[in-house]
């Protein structure tokens, strides 16, 4: 076994000092919920604009806007690690998306130019062109395999489910393949619980819609705390038995607020926040450490939440969402 990479916490002195200065600019929880109160889309990305986000783009192309902020925070962060590449793992559901469209489109015979993001590991450019001419150099290798296999069950079932259920396997195993070379104990914590929460959510949503185990244990993955054993036990047993099961994890108390709702076949809306914002308990008490790996991986996660929910706030507001419904959609941020 290869021996783990470690850090000092004065390995990153200069970084840290960095990364705590742009991390005032991060968006509170309180100017979050002041953009859903805004009079309009165009007041709301405002507020985005002061805090660094988009000044010069309309309010109508903010997607652009805000993946370009998150691509510029990576590569900031990815500047500042002295060549590691943990904070790779971070990125790596952005190449499975790509490698989603990529699949789907030319199944369909259409063109997706346009579509990809520019948030993976490596290039939109360049993992198209891998996934043409089916070499794969730079793509993560997990992911690289899942695209054969996906594009190959896409071919056999013309389901495309299978190829979102093969993808997403494997990018959480990328993550956790990638997460075992470091000794950062935060960095495991986060790919731990993206496990366990992806399947106790799939386990309620497959659930609720009526698949069948089977069909679970395809997409369950290894990593986590919670044994997905436990998980495709409780599952034939119906949804009483699932919540049973999930109120006897870790996350159990956290997520009791919707767990009764879920008991009486209500929405899944405050389930799925909840289990969003899971990842702030990683991020606890993280606020005084002054220096060290863990300030560039918690700033990381911390952007990610903050574009995300943006992102809700404003995609709800371009719809002619109610206030009162956004505020139900939103998720916590960081700062």
């Amino acid at each position: 076994m290869e021996k783990l990479v470690k850090f000092k916490d004065t390995d990153f002195l200069h970084a840290s000092a960095r990364i705590r200065s742009v991390s005032k600019k991060l968006l509170t929880n309180r100017q979050i919920l002041q953009m859903a109160e805004t009079p309009s889309l165009e007041e709301a990305w405002k507020l985005c604009n002061d805090a660094g986000i988009g000044a010069t783009t309309p309010a109508e192309d903010f997607e652009r806007a805000l993946s370009e902020n998150l691509d510029e925070a990576y590569e900031l962060l990815e500047s500042l690690v002295e060549g590691h590449d943990f904070l790779r793992l971070l990125r790596y559901e952005y190449d499975a998306l790509n490698l989603k469209i990529l699949i789907k489109a030319k199944a369909m015979n259409s063109d997706c130019e346009g579509m990809l993001t520019s948030l993976g590991s490596i290039p939109a450019g360049v993992i198209a062109a891998e996934f043409k001419g089916g070499v794969y150099e730079k793509t993560p290798p997990r992911l690289a395999r899942a695209a054969a296999e996906a594009e190959d069950a896409l071919a056999r079932t013309g389901d495309p489910q299978l190829v979102d259920v093969i993808l997403d396997k494997a990018m959480l195993a990328a993550m956790n393949e990638k997460a075992q070379g470091y000794d950062i104990p935060i960095l495991h914590r986060i790919v731990r619980e993206r496990i366990d929460l992806e399947n106790i959510k799939a386990a309620v949503r497959l659930s609720r819609i009526g698949k069948d185990l089977d069909f679970l244990k395809r997409l369950l993955s290894p990593g986590g705390a919670v044994d997905p054993a436990a998980i495709s036990a409780a599952f034939p047993q119906g949804m009483n038995a699932i919540v049973d099961m999930i109120e006897a994890t870790p996350y159990g108390e956290r997520l009791a607020p919707s767990l009764q709702p879920l008991r009486d076949g209500g929405s899944l809306t405050e389930f799925e926040r909840l289990c969003d914002n899971l990842r702030l308990d990683i991020l606890s008490g993280t606020k005084f450490i002054p220096f060290g790996v863990e300030v560039l991986v918690v700033y990381a996660l911390a952007k990610d939440m903050e574009l995300r929910a943006v992102r809700i706030v404003l995609a709800s507001r371009l719809a002619g969402v109610n206030p009162g419904l956004i505020r139900e959609r939103l998720r916590e941020t960081y700062a």
